[in-house]
């Protein structure tokens, strides 16, 4: 079954809206597929630092329902709290950025017990990084 995912963004300064074409298949993991290679320059470096500064988050859609990253608290009985979107990347104490360059995205669907259907009815991530400091 293909997917197509719409990675909406208003990145870096200018907004738009791209198809991003993922492929899995519902009840099956997925693993490990290249979206998107790029290489950085000094101005793009700087950009990225002032979005992960900003706490800028990145969003995506699927099948209408907006890209969500759970949240933890600390209290264990309260019902999951969920945030729009993905932090780009993330600054140390001692002042190192990062880029989160990977997602783990987890698709909840539901299944019609007669007609076997799906329906999507949930998206998730979660964004972290592999090897890239800035």
């Amino acid at each position: 079954m293909n997917y197509l995912f719409m990675l909406q963004q208003d990145f870096m300064s200018s907004s738009f809206l791209q198809n991003v074409s993922l492929q899995f298949e519902m009840g099956h993991d997925t693993r490990s597929e290249i979206v998107c290679l790029m290489t950085l320059n000094e101005k793009t470096i700087k950009e990225f630092k002032e979005k992960i500064d900003d706490g800028y988050r990145a969003n995506m859609i699927l099948d209408h329902l907006p890209l969500v990253v759970p949240v933890t608290t600390n209290d264990n009985d309260s019902e999951p709290i969920y945030q729009l979107g993905y932090l780009v990347g993330y600054k140390t104490k001692d002042e190192k950025y990062f880029i989160n360059n990977h997602l783990s995205f987890i698709v909840s669907y539901h299944q019609n017990s007669i007609t076997h259907a799906r329906r999507i009815v949930g998206f998730e991530a979660e964004a972290f990084r592999y090897s890239c400091k800035i």
